[in-house]
């Protein structure tokens, strides 16, 4: 099982570039220094969160 340590920073970051063609969704984890690109059709408002909820879920579930 997972112990966890409230000291390490659990802090998500999520970035967006929104242009006309193509949205970007950047996704940096807590002690992961490589970011995750996630990339969506402009205009697709409903999806647009679900790469960082999906990696947040990722990050809560204990071993």
């Amino acid at each position: 099982m997972r112990t966890i340590d409230n000291t390490a920073d659990t802090t998500v970051y999520v970035a967006l570039e929104l242009s006309r063609a193509i949205w970007l969704v950047a996704v940096r984890l807590p002690g992961v220094e490589k970011l995750v690109f996630h990339r969506l059709e402009a205009g697709d408002n409903l999806p647009l969160m679900k790469p960082a909820a999906a990696h947040c879920n990722i990050m809560s579930r204990p071993y």
